[in-house]
């Protein structure tokens, strides 16, 4: 007589809510029934009703904090990942797919989302920042970077952030700006605009940051190579040290760079770093490194682990020749 609906079974709880195009989508806790539902709005004969149907039996939210829209979907945080949800052409019916496998863990190498016990995955929360998903689970805060993801054809950018963002207790945005609150001192960050010169604050403790690029055979997949040289171009930071590991068939060498040019800030200002060199103005600065290697890839790693200094890479080249066929 109410013009109610029952959302599946009481045995498992509501744990989250989400709009999809038209529909209100609901998640219930992952069970062996639906997990997903999705309600419309029905007017027959004056009377108004949110008639709800089941939309997927395969995965649930375990953390209501996590659903937030992406690309005409929707994310939330699963027993098995986060999974996006988006609808189909067919009414009544979404596509659902775990898009966290990369960082999902339990491989023994490195530790991901589903290396976390259940309870605290269950306390999970997330965010929407700058086209960006902020994960935070019990002591790291993953980041899936939807500007460089293609979420429709399996292109998924993911990466953890650690320093503030390890202890998230929760995120807030008011009016555009996003702040952060600290779950064990109780204080309150806020992130600090884009262009600043200084957007860099460890708060305490070294951010170790790095990059690393994929194997690279340079187009010459059965060809040993000679690598010459490689050159890097990062946003100015001034007195910042990069360390660049080359890693090919021979082995790893590690090489400190010095980042030559900065923008001059009295606040900032540590004798152990000044030079005659500085300038007062703000220009990328590329520094070309000697590599000479022979081998049939290349890989290499870039790594900044100062104290309240920042690494953004611009670009990198690699100079090379080809030298004979692999036998």
């Amino acid at each position: 007589e109410d013009s109610d609906f029952s959302v599946g079974s009481d045995a498992r709880s509501v744990s989250g809510w989400g709009r999809m195009n038209e529909y209100l989508i609901t998640y219930k806790e992952p069970g062996d029934e639906t997990s997903q539902w999705y309600s419309e709005i029905d007017i027959t004969d004056g009377y108004v009703s949110f008639p709800t149907y089941a939309l997927n039996d395969e995965f649930g939210c375990v953390a209501p904090r996590t659903v937030h829209p992406a690309q005409n979907g929707l994310l939330a945080l699963s027993d098995k990942g986060v999974v996006w949800t988006w609808p189909s052409l067919v009414k009544g019916q979404a596509n659902c797919k775990i898009i966290s496998h990369n960082i999902n863990g339990k491989n023994g190498r490195a530790k991901g989302i589903l290396d976390n016990p259940l309870s605290d995955l269950k306390n999970a929360h997330a965010e929407m920042h700058l086209n960006k998903y902020l994960l935070f689970i019990k002591d790291k805060t993953w980041v899936l970077d939807l500007d460089y993801s293609d979420l429709a054809n399996n292109l998924y950018c993911w990466y953890p952030y650690t320093g503030i963002y390890s202890k998230v207790g929760s995120f807030h945005l008011k009016e555009g700006d996003l702040y952060l609150t600290d779950s064990t001192a109780g204080l309150l960050y806020k992130q600090r605009p884009e262009g600043d010169n200084t957007p860099w604050d460890d708060d305490g403790e070294a951010i170790d940051a790095w990059w690393t690029t994929p194997l690279m055979f340079l187009g010459g997949r059965n060809y040993i190579k000679k690598f010459e040289r490689i050159s890097t171009t990062f946003r100015v930071s001034y007195g910042t040290e990069h360390i660049l590991s080359l890693i090919s068939d021979l082995g790893v060498e590690d090489i400190p760079l010095r980042q030559e040019a900065g923008i001059f800030d009295a606040r900032y200002f540590n004798a152990q770093f000044f030079n005659a060199g500085v300038y007062n103005r703000d220009y990328p600065t590329t520094q070309s490194e000697k590599i000479g290697y022979k081998g049939e890839y290349l890989q290499f790693k870039i790594r900044n682990n100062m104290y309240n200094r920042g690494m953004t890479l611009l670009a990198c080249s690699v100079t090379f020749s080809l030298r004979k066929i692999v036998k």
